[in-house]
Order: C-alpha cells, then sequence, then structure tokens
C-alpha cells in the first residue's frame, strides 16, 4: 500500500525527516515502512495495517512540530518503537500537557505510563493550596 501526507512547509518537513534523513531511516528500520520525502509531501510503502500506523504517528508530530514544539529524534524512535510493539500511542495527547518541574525545565511525558507518574511527582513536590 502506498499513502503520502503533505505537510505544507517544506521546512517542517525537513524538521521530520532530521539531519541526513535520520529520522526516515529509523522509521523505516523500526516500522519496516519505507519513508520518502520531496518537497513538503511524505510517502508511505509498505503494509496497510503498518503504514495506516506510522502515517497517524506521522500526522501527530507533524502537528506538534507545526505548533512550534521541539520534537527530539529520541522522542520519534522511542514513539515508533512502542507502536511497532503494539501501543498504540496519541502523540498529541501525550506532549499536550507540559508538567513543569522547575522554572527552567519543562518535562513531557513519553509513555502513557509516564503521564500519571509525572503529575503525582509534580503534585508531591508543588502543593496547590
Amino acid at each position: 500500500m502506498k499513502k503520502a501526507l503533505t505537510i505544507g512547509d517544506e521546512k517542517h518537513a525537513r524538521t521530520l525527516s532530521g539531519d541526513l534523513d535520520r529520522n526516515l531511516k529509523m522509521i523505516e528500520q523500526v516500522t519496516g515502512v519505507k519513508v520518502g520525502i520531496r518537497g513538503e509531501r511524505v510517502f508511505f510503502e509498505g503494509s496497510a495495517e503498518k503504514v495506516n500506523e506510522v502515517l497517524r504517528l506521522v500526522t501527530d508530530i507533524v502537528g506538534n512540530i507545526q505548533r512550534g514544539a521541539a520534537v527530539s529524534s529520541e522522542e520519534m524512535e522511542n514513539l515508533f518503537r512502542q507502536s511497532a510493539n503494539g501501543s498504540h500511542l496519541d502523540y498529541t495527547l501525550l506532549t499536550s500537557e507540559s508538567i513543569v518541574i522547575t522554572p527552567r525545565k519543562t518535562v513531557v511525558p513519553k509513555s502513557l505510563n509516564q503521564k500519571p507518574v509525572q503529575c503525582n511527582q509534580c503534585a508531591n513536590r508543588w502543593p496547590t493550596a
């Protein structure tokens, strides 16, 4: 199955692909879906189920990039590895609520299990009242 996603901005497409297409190569290696980029369009080829899952995750990541969020290669790799292991994560949901631990550092959960743990740690450190 082949599908394409139009990002709408070549700068965002470059951010998604990473240095020397590092992120695209990682997606291919982890998921088995061939990923290519041309201008502001991203192309996917592989089994229907895998292509749809990769397309969904890439759409979530691109949405965060378009909102100005910094998405690291490590975060992307973690997300795709979890997806390859059967977890159907919503990246936008995970990153929708940053948990600020200090005024200089923002912590964002990278898995569904980290979100409640970090919320509890934050509540224990910074009592609200």
